[in-house]
């Protein structure tokens, strides 16, 4: 089991790595998928970059010794709790008008590594509790 739960937080790493590095690299990137163009404070998405970076991080360490850091998840399973918020919301009101398909992959895409990281996490509090 111990196995299968380093697998799966490197595995969100990774991502995490992709997600930073393409929020960074090019920060006008989610603005083309989304077909809108990119507002003034677009500036934030390339914060969000280094914020996910910070989540490989976290990830990484959890990875590495599962039952010492496994905490360290949380970070990323907040970040990913409120992408989702924030997807929803898009998905959800009427006033910018973006391409729904993008969206709802951006929000499945975070879902699963919230219900990923979850499964992370329970087997590791278990564990802590006996």
């Amino acid at each position: 089991m111990v196995f299968v739960c380093r697998l799966l937080a490197a595995f969100a790493a990774l991502d995490c790595l992709v997600l930073g590095f393409w929020a960074i690299v090019q920060p006008n990137g989610l603005f083309a998928l989304l077909d809108c163009a990119p507002p003034h404070d677009a500036f934030l998405w390339s914060v969000f970059g280094y914020l996910s970076l910070a989540n490989a991080g976290c990830l990484a360490a959890a990875a590495a010794r599962p039952l010492e850091f496994s905490g360290f998840a949380l970070v990323p399973w907040v970040g990913r709790l409120l992408s989702c918020a924030l997807w929803m919301w898009l998905l959800g009101q009427g006033r910018v008008a973006l391409a729904s398909e993008p969206l709802w992959g951006l929000l499945a895409h975070d879902a699963f590594w919230l219900v990923a990281l979850t499964v992370f996490l329970v087997p590791q509090f278990i564990a802590r509790r006996r």
